[in-house]
């Protein structure tokens, strides 16, 4: 219990660095390309995420019975 205290102790004296990313110049053009790119992927996934969650709804109202006319 002792040892744990002390490596406790230990791992709040290290000094933590801070890392940044310097920014190049003519971000802008490129992060306005990126911008788009990620709306369409997001609507592609909700697209296609939506029509799975379809088909699996038929799928298990079909293994239930819930959808024959019967």
């Amino acid at each position: 219990m002792q040892g744990l205290g002390q490596k406790l102790r230990e791992a709040g004296k290290k000094q933590v660095i801070k890392l940044t990313h310097a920014r190049p110049v003519g971000t802008k053009r490129v992060k306005k390309a990126t911008r788009g790119l990620n709306r369409v992927s997001r609507v592609l996934f909700s697209a296609c995420f939506a029509e799975g969650c379809n088909l699996l709804t038929l799928v298990i109202f079909h293994a239930v019975g819930v959808l024959r006319s019967r």
